[in-house]
């Protein structure tokens, strides 16, 4: 039996790298940033089509089983300016709900909407309750969850609502709650071809933390590194470098302007660029790759190595990483929906 689903907003086609290792066939995608249609096809070898939803119908769209969906997210942002469903971005899942109105008798069995964690709060929760009412609607038993991707094999702190609906006239099923170990990836360095991190903010900035320039060498206390697995409180900040054996912060889309999170990481095979701390070892900051910020995403090496060889950018790679979801999180939800369709339903 093959199942199906459409990847709605789908950046680079994260949502659908998991889903197909849950064995779903993608069979349409929507995606309107010009730059991502173009990284997408470097991966998966298709154009998105239908590149603005707004100008799509429901007749565009074939039958699937799922419709997996992220609206644009920044209008719920605690990052950004909050506008909530007003905002023009953000209102655009009310497209969703148009297409999903147009399928009529042909609506797909399961939804699957995934937003920043912001969402529950925008308006006092009223913005999240509204996108509640309107899959109930639609005929939609509704279940939600906060799912972070650190308890998904991979060593970042993520958290992002999921929001699953199933067709009520199907009968009841239930995706979660999802409960999962907190685990991290072996390794997430791999070759690295710089060999020294430089000080794009200057040597020296007013809140005292301190990122040592590329030639220089010299004795310094630095208050803003720390493994986020420290028993220590201290208190993070958009300079914030984090031990590499502990959790990256989340990646935003902010990390395509030059603000890609700082690891820190043992000096001994480059000592001339060294920092020494307080404690007398010798360490070096450098940012993260484009490679290792998808790889905190659960992307596949072969994908990013594809859009290095095509040429993407640096800058479009990090903003990819930033925009997109966890591809461990779409396949644990893309397997138990595929549980309840072949092994309890058939």
């Amino acid at each position: 039996m093959e199942l199906t689903f459409i990847d709605l907003f789908a950046g680079v086609g994260m949502a659908r790298m998991g889903m197909e290792q849950a064995g779903f066939k993608c069979v349409y995608t929507c995606e309107f940033d010009k730059h991502k249609r173009k990284e997408y096809e470097i991966i998966h070898g298709n154009i998105p089509e239908g590149c603005d939803i707004r100008d799509v119908r429901a007749t565009d769209i074939p039958r699937s089983d799922v419709w997996f969906f992220g609206a644009p997210c920044q209008d719920f942002s605690i990052a950004g300016l909050r506008k909530g469903l007003g905002g023009e971005r953000s209102s655009l899942i009310g497209e969703v709900f148009r297409l999903l109105k147009e399928k009529a008798e042909d609506k797909p069995e399961w939804l699957v909407y995934e937003n920043v964690k912001g969402m529950l709060s925008s308006n006092y929760g009223c913005d999240f309750l509204s996108i509640l009412l309107a899959m109930d609607g639609l005929g939609y038993d509704v279940e939600w969850q906060v799912l972070n991707t650190k308890n998904f094999g991979l060593p970042q702190n993520r958290e992002r609502v999921y929001t699953i609906g199933h067709l009520r006239e199907r009968g009841s099923k239930q995706i979660l709650p999802i409960t999962k170990d907190s685990g991290q990836i072996d390794k997430l360095e791999g070759k690295i071809n710089s060999n020294t991190i430089t000080a794009r903010y200057g040597n020296a900035l007013s809140n005292g933390t301190y990122i040592i320039e590329g030639n220089e060498r010299e004795q310094t206390s630095i208050n803003q590194v720390a493994s986020i697995d420290s028993d220590k409180r201290f208190n993070p900040n958009r300079y914030r470098v984090y031990d590499t054996d502990g959790l990256s912060p989340c990646l935003n889309t902010a990390q395509g302007g030059g603000l890609q999170p700082p690891v820190l990481v043992n000096s001994n095979e480059c000592k001339k660029d060294g920092v020494f701390i307080q404690d007398g070892k010798e360490y070096t900051i450098r940012k993260l790759t484009p490679k290792e910020c998808m790889r905190l995403q659960g992307v596949p090496d072969e994908y990013t190595d594809k859009l290095i060889k095509a040429g993407i950018s640096d800058t479009q790679i990090y903003k990819a990483a930033g925009d997109g979801l966890s591809v461990p999180i779409a396949k644990e939800i893309g397997k138990r929906i595929r549980k309840w369709m072949i092994e309890i339903d058939y």
